[in-house]
């Protein structure tokens, strides 16, 4: 009896404090400062993937290559990057290796609307495979390696949080921040963070 009498008023002091809480507006401000260290959190995490080096990054990304020794099949290479990757770690004289970079860099310029003559599929790791492949990379560094950009992205998300909490911040200036955001060139977590964080739209 006694036992369900010190619940009922523990229940009832839990209520008076939670709406003493919402009437004075700390609830709010609580609420609001654990999403902020959340958000904080996930941003910190993916700074630390970001600036991670890149053949550490790939191995973990892969389990192929680098320390682990190997390449890609043909069959693994589903996107530039994953090429990239095979590209990184292509044993010029391995014959069946060089035949799948030729058909993976076929691939690649014709589905990315290149007006090029395909290269020979014949193994050989010659001047014309050599050249194609450094255009592969030039094109991949300039279109589809978002490392700066995501970095600039999530230094502008840090940013933008702590302007939201600062009264001096104008509408103007969270405008900006988001239109610089919106604009970048970033991998997709972080792009998931942004919109999360409604940085930039949905």
């Amino acid at each position: 009896m006694n036992y369900q009498k010190k619940q009922t008023q523990e229940k009832q002091t839990g209520g008076i404090f939670e709406r003493l809480m919402d009437w004075t507006g700390i609830g709010g401000a609580i609420k609001s400062e654990q999403q902020r260290r959340l958000s904080l959190k996930r941003i910190q995490e993916a700074k630390e993937w970001v600036n991670m080096p890149y053949k550490e990054k790939m191995e973990l990304l892969y389990d192929k290559g680098g320390k682990h020794g190997g390449n890609l099949s043909e069959s693994e290479i589903q996107d530039p990057n994953a090429l990239r990757w095979f590209v990184y770690n292509l044993d010029g004289n391995d014959e069946k290796q060089v035949r799948t970079l030729q058909r993976k860099l076929n691939t690649f310029f014709k589905e990315s609307g290149y007006d090029l003559t395909p290269i020979p599929v014949e193994g050989q790791f010659g001047r014309r495979t050599i050249l194609r492949m450094n255009h592969f990379i030039g094109e991949y560094d300039k279109h589809y390696n978002t490392t700066v950009e995501t970095k600039e992205a999530l230094r502008g998300a840090e940013e933008l949080l702590f302007r939201r909490d600062d009264p001096f911040t104008t509408e103007k200036d969270t405008m900006d921040l988001k239109s610089r955001l919106e604009k970048l060139n970033t991998n997709e977590e972080t792009m998931n963070i942004l919109k999360d964080l409604e940085m930039i739209p949905k």
